[in-house]
């Protein structure tokens, strides 16, 4: 296994009171998912840019006008939460990552806590902008 990558505290992030080392059986207690409801179908694809490279695929999902990243991570994780059981506001940290963030210089963090009743004072860890993004933040949790 790699050394952590600069700036990652080691430990869980997990209900409150699980602070300390990463225990051997540490594990996923709930996933939740997001998948936005419209869809741009191949041949729009076609029609748009004269071709499309995605054999197989009748359609792709699109976001909203008014969903991003953000939108979308808060309600993946509010059903991960439903899954696990667990409420937010028990919640010791918040990690998420995104390889679009829909602000260029800004931590997401303390809008996706505040929208999902995470307690203020949770750790917390980014990883955006990588295609790597999501397993460094599942990493960090």
């Amino acid at each position: 296994m790699s050394d952590p990558e600069p700036g990652v505290e080691p430990g869980p992030i997990g209900p409150a009171g699980s602070e300390g080392a990463p225990e051997a059986n540490a594990r996923v207690l709930g996933v939740g998912a997001y998948v936005p409801s419209a869809g741009l179908s191949q041949e729009a694809v076609v029609d748009a840019w004269g071709r499309s490279r995605a054999r197989g695929v009748d359609a792709v999902a699109v976001p909203a006008p008014d969903e991003d990243t953000l939108t979308m991570g808060v309600a993946a994780a509010e059903r991960a939460l439903s899954a696990a059981g667990i409420d937010a506001g028990d919640l010791a940290g918040l990690a998420f990552g995104t390889t679009t963030p829909p602000l260029a210089e800004e931590d997401l963090l303390p809008r996706l806590g505040a929208a999902l009743g995470v307690p203020a004072d949770a750790r917390t860890h980014y990883a955006g902008r990588s295609t790597r993004a999501g397993t460094r933040a599942l990493r960090a949790a």
